[in-house]
């Protein structure tokens, strides 16, 4: 799909390997949250946004949701290293991005914000 586009650095990733795939059409309200709500969570993902003129790429996304059993946008797909989809879904779906969140590539803010979050976690242990 040549309608990609990275949301951050691919660099990024820092190990990871996972990657959130999130194909979106154009004013769509599922689609605008599942992109805030990745955000939020400091996930990086590579964001193919279907044009309604370009049916070459609906087409092509359609028949993979057909595949995945998935039937509304967003499509959302976590791939392994590797190429092979892990897991799949369609909609906003903020559960299964909670559920990713530590195992997708992170911005920087989300990996330094976790790092904190681990280093006070060992103090606290360091202390009892």
């Amino acid at each position: 799909m040549s309608a990609a586009v990275l949301e951050a650095p691919a660099s990024i990733a820092g190990g990871s390997d996972f990657t959130l795939e999130v194909y979106s059409k154009p004013s769509c309200v599922q689609c605008g949250a599942t992109h805030r709500k990745a955000k939020k969570e400091g996930i990086v993902f590579v964001d193919a946004r279907l044009h309604e003129d370009d049916q070459l790429n609906q087409d092509a996304v359609r028949e993979l949701g057909i595949t995945l059993g998935v039937a509304s946008a967003p499509l959302c797909i976590v791939r392994a290293a590797d190429g092979t989809i892990v897991e799949a879904w369609g909609g906003f779906n903020p559960g299964n991005m909670e559920r990713w969140a530590d195992r997708l590539p992170m911005t920087p803010e989300a990996a330094a914000k976790k790092a904190a979050e681990i280093a006070a976690a060992c103090e606290e242990l360091k202390a009892s």
